[in-house]
């Protein structure tokens, strides 16, 4: 897709979408150097990774758990489970009357698959909001609040 786009082979309707941008972006991460972006990238997750582990570093992009839940980017460290939810020009889906419902599904869905590789897990919504989206990730439980980070697209680039 990426290199579709740098050739002019995308359609332009098609390159601001949300799973086009999610795949350049988080394939950029993949494949660039790793110690200079991947790593700056997971500190805005706040997680610190070292050197060494960074090129075992794995990607998942748009998986699928048994419940149905299909979040963007699964990152796993040697240690981690780094589910990411991208959002640009859209919203996080109510559930349950829960304005997070979609978070806190991905949160409990992502913690078993973590615990299942005796990892440990973190959630990143990625959106793009100028300031930190507080009301919302306010609608999370509390034992969820020290396991999920925020950032933007604008800190990405």
């Amino acid at each position: 897709m990426y290199q579709a786009e740098l050739n002019g082979k995308l359609p332009s309707s098609a390159s601001d979408r949300e799973d086009v941008l999610t795949s350049n972006v988080f394939s950029f991460l993949k494949y660039s150097h790793r110690p200079t972006y991947l790593r700056q990238f997971l500190r805005l997750a706040s997680l610190n990774v070292k050197t060494s582990e960074l090129h075992r570093v794995k990607f998942e992009f748009w998986p699928n758990y048994h419940d149905g839940t299909q979040p963007d980017v699964i990152i796993e460290t040697d240690s981690c489970y780094l589910l990411v939810e991208a959002k640009y020009f859209s919203g996080v889906a109510e559930e349950d009357g829960n304005p997070a419902g979609q978070l806190i599904r991905e949160f409990e869905t992502g913690t078993m698959e973590a615990r299942n590789r005796a990892k440990s897990f973190h959630l990143l919504l990625l959106t793009d909001d100028a300031t930190r989206p507080s009301r919302l990730l306010a609608q999370m439980p509390a034992k969820f609040q020290n396991k999920t980070s925020w950032t933007n697209w604008q800190a990405i680039g």
